[in-house]
């Protein structure tokens, strides 16, 4: 199966007191039921219909630039985000990504993608970079 990581690069800016909620919030939509959320077409000659698979992240600042929270947070127990049941997370600790200017984070998007959210930006700035590699649907 073919694959294409998305010429399209999204750069993402949080200000202080900026904190990224959305994955929890789109759990409670019903795409993610049809695995919607991660479905779009190719800009080719013939558009091509496809769906994401995998986000990558590339922190491009950090403690180092003056950046103080805004960590990436994952939620292992409670698993894919299309399973969030508003209950806690059964005691597994959460998996704290901390920001590192140049880092690159990769991980599953879509149907399958974790329970995660950025944590409050406490000072400075953060920028990341993202794409999606995408498969053929």
């Amino acid at each position: 199966m073919g694959f294409l990581l998305l010429s399209i690069l999204l750069a993402y800016r949080y200000l202080k007191s900026d904190v990224l909620h959305d994955e929890w919030c789109t759990v409670t939509l019903s795409f993610f039921e049809s695995d919607e959320s991660n479905v779009l077409s190719l800009p080719t000659p013939r558009p091509t219909p496809a769906r994401t698979t995998w986000t990558l992240l590339i922190y491009l600042t950090g403690p180092s630039t003056g950046c103080v929270g805004g960590e990436t947070v994952f939620y292992p127990a409670i698993g894919p985000a299309k399973n969030y049941s508003g209950k806690e997370n059964d005691g597994l600790k959460p998996v704290v990504v901390d920001l590192e200017v140049g880092m690159a984070l990769l991980h599953k998007h879509g149907q399958d993608c974790l329970l995660h959210e950025g944590r409050e930006v406490t000072a400075g700035e953060k920028w990341v970079i993202r794409s999606d590699l995408c498969v053929r649907r």
